[in-house]
């Protein structure tokens, strides 16, 4: 009877461990601030999720400035930059930005389109692009990409 009930188990098991993975989870409704995530193995393990602004009492870490003017002038915000997480810039920056930079030791790649699609500029380094008409970018970033 024993043998009878492990079998059973074990085959049960086996069916969980076979399936096949879901593409992506949806975060709850309730937080309206995080884009579906990539689950299980994917070529490029890059989330995304929307930017938010970083106080002046946040702790230390990788950031990005953006500014609605260029030479970091105008309206200017500060936010994350996590390694290899696609920020979604905040509608109030959207396809507005001036100016771009990221801070000491990561080069990163600001895109036209949500999810880090579309159209991009490369290789931004420390202290960024203070006009991005140079590189025929100005008011069209929606998105950015960091590595550290």
């Amino acid at each position: 009877m024993h043998a009878k009930i492990a079998y059973i188990i074990l085959g049960a098991l086996s069916a969980l461990t076979s399936a096949t993975p879901v593409d992506t989870v949806a975060p709850a409704e309730a937080t309206g601030s995080v884009a579906p995530v990539p689950v299980g193995p994917t070529p490029d393990p890059v989330s995304n999720v929307t930017a938010t602004e970083i106080g002046p009492n946040a702790r230390a870490g990788p950031t990005v400035k953006v500014c609605t003017n260029a030479g970091f002038s105008g309206r200017c915000a500060t936010f994350g930059s996590t390694n290899r997480i696609c920020y979604i810039l905040p509608s109030a920056y959207n396809d507005v930005v001036s100016a771009f930079g990221p801070s000491q030791g990561q080069t990163c790649t600001i895109y036209q389109d949500t999810n880090c699609k579309g159209n991009s500029r490369s290789g931004i380094r420390f202290p960024g692009i203070s006009d991005l008409r140079a590189v025929d970018f100005n008011d069209r970033m929606t998105s950015y990409l960091c590595f550290n």
